[in-house]
């Protein structure tokens, strides 16, 4: 068990300590040497400012807030309002036909009241 620890650790240490190198000698960054180096070097850095926040959103915030709501989804939604909400409703159905049948028989009565007027009104209009 030791034996293919030590082993392990030390393959990748042989093979991983190049990738380590050449990460060193590439994010190396020379101080800009003059005024006019140092301007060019703060205006590439203003104009990728827009795309480093597009690439940051793209590939951090919308994927962690996806997870979130995915989350929300199945922990909440699913495990809990969802099975509330729908024995709720199914109580309620009953008594939301009856409100329906009563707001039914309301219009009917009061249409005609209401073309009338609106005749009415029509006529109004155009009386001289």
């Amino acid at each position: 068990m030791i034996n293919k620890t030590i082993f392990a650790l030390s393959f990748l240490i042989i093979f991983l300590s190049p990738v380590f190198c050449f990460a060193q000698e590439l994010s190396m960054i020379r101080p800009p040497q003059t005024l006019e180096e140092s301007w060019g070097w703060i205006k590439s850095f203003l104009n990728d400012i827009p795309f480093l926040i597009k690439d940051l959103w793209q590939k951090e915030v919308w994927p962690a807030i996806f997870k979130v709501l995915n989350w929300l989804k199945v922990k909440i939604w699913d495990n809990f309002l969802e099975p509330y909400l729908k024995t709720h409703f199914q109580k309620k159905v009953p008594q939301i036909e009856k409100e329906f049948q009563k707001e039914k028989e309301e219009i009917r009565k009061e249409i005609p009241k209401v073309k009338e007027s609106f005749w009415q009104k029509f006529k109004k209009l155009f009386s001289f």
